[in-house]
């Protein structure tokens, strides 16, 4: 997320713990699932000196940073160096730097480097930026919710992709800021006659897109809290829309005619950054099989094919048929006495739509109860994906039947989709009640970017 500006000695001053020196590892081959809560940010397992943390993929920064949290004994207070570095809204911050200390991802070697020292996480996080991921191509699997990392390619190898019958394919070629060595790309946006071409950072941290409130007012885009006030009315929703507008765009392209449809940007009142109007994150490139190569300079993203038959929207299947079930992809997993959810529909949601779930044993067996489980996506384009993890702490205790019912399942299968959002679920929710009663419980996403 950051530029680096200055580099500037400092004297060392009492006795810093050593630090040992070890050679990287090479990442190509490694894959891993993502680790962190519910939200799609590229954040893995990992160590620094043996403490577990987390491992944040960060494209956008030029330096791998680590939080002061992973080091206890305090050696950020003296460091090798003092690092200005410039984040991507333009702001400039001073950062410690010290040697890397033995730290990994997953099993494999960072290697020592200099790093620097962030002070505001609460938690051991370590930031890989481009001075480690520039060298691998990365990839992104929404099914699994998973990342790999494989050897960069050169950019003639991603410009002629091979076609396929199942999927489409798209190129997007990256550019980088001569100063910064931020990752840019160029996208059309609109909304109704409003219509803006402009640059954005990519980002694969952050969990939300992002536009300055000042580009947003110069294309004449209206905030998605002015429709709140005009017909409701209320104090509290003016207040909101004013300290964190959204802006709900009808199309954010690509290239021309493809892209996003129906994308909420976060406005951003503090934007001081000249060279971008904003961040575009996960919530674009994660709708997508994608591969990014830093090096080459492309984004290669992928989805299946989603043609229209007499209104109703098919999606290709391995074997190469159509169909709309083909447009539901279910992965879940077992994990100790809960079991996670992720859920990926490759059709286009205008209203919408409730992906139910059937709780099955090890025999592939329905597991019959008064119980319904689901996952509740609102309006948005193809690529919609959540996970989630049954149960969570107030399930446990509103609905204990339910709760028992997950932990004695195996797995989930999926048992029918509707469309429109349950209407006590207004985001990204994993829901459950009762058959025939009325209490709704959900579990809804987040849209803190943290760490």
């Amino acid at each position: 997320m950051w530029r680096l500006v200055v580099c500037a000695a400092v004297g060392l001053a009492g006795c810093a713990r050593a630090v040992r020196h070890e050679p990287p590892d090479n990442l190509s081959g490694f894959t891993a699932p993502l680790s962190y809560g519910a939200g799609l940010r590229l954040v893995v397992d990992g160590a620094v000196e043996d403490a577990p943390a987390a491992i944040v993929l960060d494209v956008a920064s030029p330096l791998s940073t680590v939080s002061a949290s992973c080091l206890p004994d305090g050696r950020e207070r003296n460091p090798e160096a003092v690092a200005r570095v410039r984040q991507i809204d333009g702001t400039v911050v001073d950062l410690p730097q010290i040697e890397l200390p033995s730290a990994r991802i997953g099993s494999r070697r960072i290697g020592s480097r200099r790093v620097g020292v962030v002070a505001r996480q609460h938690r051991c996080v370590m930031s890989l930026g481009a001075d480690v991921l520039s060298g691998y191509a990365i990839q992104f699997d929404p099914e699994l919710r998973s990342v790999a990392f494989s050897e960069s390619l050169a950019r003639e190898r991603y410009l002629r992709p091979a076609s396929s019958p199942m999927e489409e394919v798209h190129v997007i070629e990256i550019a980088r800021h001569p100063d910064t060595d931020w990752p840019l790309v160029s996208a059309r946006l609109s909304q109704g006659p409003a219509k803006g071409t402009s640059t954005f950072i990519v980002s694969s941290r952050s969990q939300q897109s992002m536009i300055s409130a000042e580009e947003a007012k110069a294309s004449r885009f209206e905030r998605a809290g002015d429709a709140v006030e005009k017909s409701l009315g209320l104090e509290s929703g003016r207040r909101l829309a004013e300290n964190f507008p959204q802006f709900a765009l009808d199309n954010l392209e690509l290239s021309p005619g493809f892209g996003i449809r129906r994308l909420v940007l976060r406005g951003d009142s503090g934007w001081k950054n000249p060279a971008a109007a904003g961040v575009l994150g996960t919530d674009v490139w994660g709708r997508f099989h994608w591969t990014m190569d830093l090096k080459a300079g492309v984004i290669v993203l992928r989805r299946p094919k989603a043609p229209s038959a007499e209104g109703r929207q098919l999606c290709a299947s391995p074997d190469g048929r159509e169909s709309e079930e083909a447009c539901f992809a279910l992965h879940t997993a077992k994990l100790g006495d809960s079991l996670s959810a992720i859920g990926v529909i490759w059709r286009d949601l205008p209203e919408g739509g409730r992906l139910h779930l059937d709780p099955v044993d090890s025999q592939g067996r329905p597991l019959l109860s008064t119980c319904q489980f689901g996952l509740s996506f609102p309006p948005g384009d193809r690529g919609s994906s959540m996970r989630r993890d049954f149960p969570w702490q107030a399930m446990e205790k509103a609905f204990p039947e339910c709760a028992d019912v997950v932990r004695r399942a195996d797995r989930f299968s999926l048992a029918l989709f509707e469309e429109g959002p349950l209407t006590e679920c207004q985001r990204d929710c994993a829901f459950v009640r009762r058959r025939g009663g009325r209490k709704v419980l959900c579990a809804c996403s987040s849209t803190i970017d943290d760490p």
